[in-house]
């Protein structure tokens, strides 16, 4: 699980281990870490404030509302002015059924930053979906 005294680049390379797993909510069935890079701050919660208002209508996350968001300025680590937002997610549905949700969901949202979703199931199954240069692909990574 992410935790608040991480640094950003334990974040980035987080990974569920099947403990992990094990203690997520009894509902979820899928663990998500989105991870949002964009120009500034603004930029990533305009995505979120498009993205999460779409996905009121069908809510394919599970008790998004108590989501923690960590945010870093990534300056000095790249060579250009980054900002990434990174959250962990949950979800109910069945791998397949939230990818094929998810993707309907990016298809509509704002795609100024450059945001991924790494899903992982139960199943020890991981899959990403992404927004890059404002298109959406998906791939499985491990299946």
């Amino acid at each position: 699980m992410l935790v608040e005294n991480m640094t950003l680049k334990q974040m980035l390379e987080y990974q569920p281990n099947k403990e992990d797993l094990a203690i997520m909510p009894l509902q979820a069935r899928l663990l998500i870490k989105l991870t949002i890079i964009g120009e500034d701050k603004e930029k990533n919660y305009g995505f979120l404030r498009s993205f999460f208002q779409q996905d009121m209508k069908n809510s394919i996350f599970y008790a998004s509302a108590k989501t923690i968001f960590y945010d870093f300025d990534a300056t000095e680590i790249s060579n250009s002015h980054k900002f990434i937002t990174i959250a962990e997610l949950y979800s109910e549905l069945e791998d397949k059924d939230f990818i094929a949700s998810l993707a309907k969901l990016l298809e509509g949202s704002e795609k100024e930053s450059d945001v991924y979703f790494e899903i992982y199931s139960l199943q020890d199954s991981h899959y990403q979906v992404s927004i890059i240069n404002g298109e959406v692909s998906g791939k499985v990574v491990d299946e």
